[in-house]
């Protein structure tokens, strides 16, 4: 029984190794992945330790149908920035941050989530909260100014000027320039 036990042993450390080569191989690069892995990191003592470094996934932010989409235009002669939110393109849905910005390179992206973002811009010119009132054929007229400062007709009023006190007529004539439109309503209001 003991020369069968030796047999047997002797067998098994011969031949076992041959069974199990395809595995030790996988074992092996396996190893030699996860120490492409490593990296020596140096404590206060000065001594050192290897770490594993495993890579994991980055779920980045996308764009959602249900995103707020906001955009803020600042402009250069005027220096007024007007906010508005927008509806959102379809193109823009699935997007990441970085996606965005490649398409959107005149826009600087102030704030990006799934739920809301906002895009800034620096614009040449001035805003469209620009106004002139004028007096055309006796009657009170607006324009609006867009960001060249090119004039559109906003409003026709039936507003006479023909019982207008002297300094409001010539007032008129030179053209009354209003920022909002609050602030043209109420210009509107004390001439009725």
């Amino acid at each position: 029984m003991f020369l069968v036990a030796m047999i047997l042993g002797f067998l098994l450390s011969k031949f076992l190794p041959i069974l199990y080569k395809d595995d030790s191989d996988s074992v092996g690069q396996v190893e030699s992945n996860v120490s492409e892995n490593l990296i020596t990191i140096n404590n206060k003592q000065g001594q050192t330790r290897n770490t594993i470094v495993m890579q994991t996934a980055s779920l980045d932010e996308k764009v959602l149908p249900t995103t707020k989409l906001y955009l803020e235009k600042k402009y250069e002669d005027c220096k007024h920035t007007v906010k508005a939110e927008v509806e959102l393109p379809p193109e823009m849905i699935n997007l990441t941050r970085d996606e965005l910005s490649k398409l959107y390179k005149d826009w600087i992206i102030r704030e990006f989530s799934e739920s809301k973002i906002v895009l800034y811009k620096i614009a040449e010119g001035i805003c469209d909260e620009h106004f002139i009132i004028t007096d055309e054929d006796g009657l009170i007229v607006v324009y609006r100014l867009d960001e060249e400062y090119n004039k559109h007709l906003y409003e026709k009023t039936d507003i006479s000027t023909e019982y207008l006190p002297i300094e409001d007529m010539n007032r008129l004539k030179e053209g009354i320039y209003v920022y909002t439109l609050s602030n043209l309503n109420s210009e509107l209001e004390n001439f009725e």
